[in-house]
């Protein structure tokens, strides 16, 4: 059996085939992740939020639209690279928690504007 070559994506087991390496996770597993589940809720749960209590044409519906929309695709786009390892996905799944954060403010903002306790 030769050795992989530094181009080779991953090293050949016993029969001489290439296997992927345990660490990498196939594509589109994301959305059996805890984080894409929650940030589907927290989409869903805003969509019926806007449609209920906010102007459709307001600036804070808008804003609450985007961040929950940002929250929820973001796990969806790191995994578009199915070779990449948990260490490259984790910043891309991270970049979820800012907007999720926003929507979070946002929320408070609407609290606080009616004088309603948080």
């Amino acid at each position: 059996m030769t050795a992989p070559s530094p181009s080779s994506p991953a090293p050949a087991d016993r029969s001489g085939r290439w296997r992927r390496p345990k660490s990498l996770r196939p594509a589109k597993g994301y959305r059996t992740t805890g984080s894409f589940q929650t940030a589907t809720l927290i989409s869903d749960s805003t969509y019926w939020f806007r449609e209920k209590f906010l102007d459709p044409r307001s600036r804070l519906a808008d804003q609450m639209r985007m961040a929950a929309r940002s929250g929820r695709q973001n796990p969806a786009q790191s995994s578009r690279f199915p070779a990449s390892s948990s260490q490259t996905e984790l910043p891309v799944l991270n970049t979820a928690r800012p907007s999720l954060e926003k929507l979070l403010l946002d929320y408070e903002a609407f609290l606080f504007h009616r004088h309603l306790p948080q």
